[in-house]
């Protein structure tokens, strides 16, 4: 058995989200990649990395995810 993990990059290394703007990521993440594909793997574009951002309340250099 193996735990989902999401790894959110953003652009300032010591920023932290409040934990129900993480939890409302996760959920978006997950739906963008299906729950399948990890986003290194598929890769997310732009527009999906500004979405998440946009949830967050921060920018997002990067999304790496075990699904």
């Amino acid at each position: 058995m193996s735990d989902d993990v999401l790894s959110v990059v953003p652009t300032d290394p010591y920023w932290q989200p409040e934990p129900s703007a993480a939890d409302r990521a996760g959920t978006l993440v997950t739906a963008l990649t299906g729950g399948q594909a990890a986003p290194e793997t598929d890769g997310l574009g732009d527009e999906e990395l500004a979405a998440v951002g946009e949830v967050l309340g921060h920018p997002v250099r990067r999304i790496r995810a075990h699904i």
